[in-house]
């Protein structure tokens, strides 16, 4: 006789379909005993002898989940500041102006009056000679011991008279080769009666001079002059 031995799996499935009695002639009774091994022992060939039963009932699908609230957009910048206009720049230097326009030509000379007659030397003085006489570098002493004392001479632009009396003690001066000299207390001045020396403190002075129309020098010793004027 064919052994039945059902593993607790096979017997509860079977129970379940309405396939198990117990005391079932058609089975060995041997043991008598019903597996009690764990469910997970029954093979799947021990399955199919038992018989398939029902199907189990499917579970529900899940539910799905909610959608994420969709995010606020982000809120835009700020615009930033303007820049600060630049400083305006310096005005050019303005142009040199143009060149004067060339004078028109001058009108015709007018006729020229006629000449006077000789020039009249009107300055009251001494009279010292010629004026040819007195060539360059010549040195006239002219003096009356008493009332005047001074040197006629001509350089390079013409006559002229400075005084033989030095400022500093009114002693007279000597002409020597390339300076006056007071022998009185050594000062020293040029030829044109400049560049003192101690003690003097003054140059000697010039006196009024012209030419008479005759030509004679005529010099006038209480008038004085610059040391640049001559005739």
């Amino acid at each position: 006789m064919k052994k039945c031995t059902l593993s607790r799996r096979q017997f509860c499935a079977a129970s379940a379909a309405g396939l198990v009695t117990i005391g079932l002639a058609g089975c060995d009774p041997g043991s008598g005993r019903i597996l009690t091994g764990g469910i997970e022992d029954a093979t799947d060939s021990d399955m199919a002898r038992a018989g398939g039963g029902s199907g189990g009932t499917g579970g529900s699908g899940g539910t799905g989940g909610t959608g994420g609230t969709a995010g606020s957009g982000g809120t835009g910048g700020t615009g930033g500041t303007g820049g600060t206009g630049g400083t305006g720049g310096t005005g050019g230097t303005g142009g040199t102006g143009g060149t004067g326009g060339t004078g028109g030509t001058g009108g015709t000379g007018g006729t020229g009056g006629t000449g006077g007659s000789g020039g009249t030397c009107t300055t009251a003085g001494v009279n010292c000679g010629q004026a040819t006489a007195i060539t360059a570098s010549t040195f006239k002493h002219v003096t009356d011991n008493n009332n005047y004392d001074f040197f006629v001479a001509r350089d390079a632009t013409g006559l002229y008279a400075v005084s033989a009396y030095c400022p500093h003690a009114g002693c007279s001066v000597v002409k020597q080769a390339t300076v006056f000299y007071c022998p009185c207390h050594g000062a020293k001045f040029d030829l044109n009666g400049g560049s003192p020396t101690r003690p003097a403190r003054s140059p000697l002075d010039h006196f009024s001079l012209c030419i008479d129309a005759g030509g004679d020098i005529i010099v006038n010793p209480n008038a004085t002059v610059s040391a640049s004027t001559r005739a």
